[in-house]
């Protein structure tokens, strides 16, 4: 029989980058969205749920207003030019890479976490009238300057002017707007 001596280890004096143990580690981790889009395991349900989700953000909702009209109720005249270049952009992007089944999850997924931003970070600071200044900060560093980290770092390439053309562009679908 052997004493509990027999299991002790000793780690004095070790240095390490990484873990270290007197047993097993181990590291789960869950792949991100835009991997799972890689991986294209998506079965022929999902597709259509995808294909229709993908197809009602690109649909126009009931305000008729245009993207300008929007811009200039939230009092964002200066951005009108920049926000219609991008959403234009993007929008010739997002026609022209909707045939693929990689880029209809990619973009229903982005678009529809637009979406939830805007109606859980950005709306809450123009309802107490947060600055334009402050607003456009929220928007690009928490989410913008994420995004594209995120997304680049799966393998997919993607820029601010696009993320920022997704947010103009479901502006100008009337998914989201400026004023309350």
């Amino acid at each position: 029989m052997s004493s509990n001596q027999d299991f002790l280890i000793n780690q004095s004096g070790n240095t390490s980058l990484g873990d270290i143990a007197g047993r097993d580690i181990y590291h789960y981790h869950s792949p991100s969205p835009e991997k799972l889009i890689l991986a294209g395991s998506l079965d022929d349900q999902t597709l259509d749920e995808i294909t229709q989700k993908l197809k009602d953000l690109m649909s126009k909702t009931k305000d008729n207003r245009t993207l300008e009209e929007k811009m200039l109720s939230g009092n964002r005249e200066r951005f009108i030019d920049d926000a219609r270049e991008l959403q234009e952009k993007f929008a010739r992007k997002l026609y022209k890479d909707t045939l693929s089944k990689t880029s209809k999850q990619l973009y229903a997924t982005l678009l529809s976490e637009v979406k939830s931003f805007w109606r859980n970070r950005v709306k809450p600071k123009l309802m107490e009238e947060a600055s334009i200044s402050e607003v456009q900060s929220i928007i690009f560093d928490s989410f913008v300057l994420p995004c594209v980290g995120r997304v680049n770092a799966a393998g997919i390439y993607i820029d601010c002017d696009e993320v920022e053309g997704m947010i103009y562009y479901l502006m100008a679908q009337c998914h989201i707007s400026w004023d309350i």
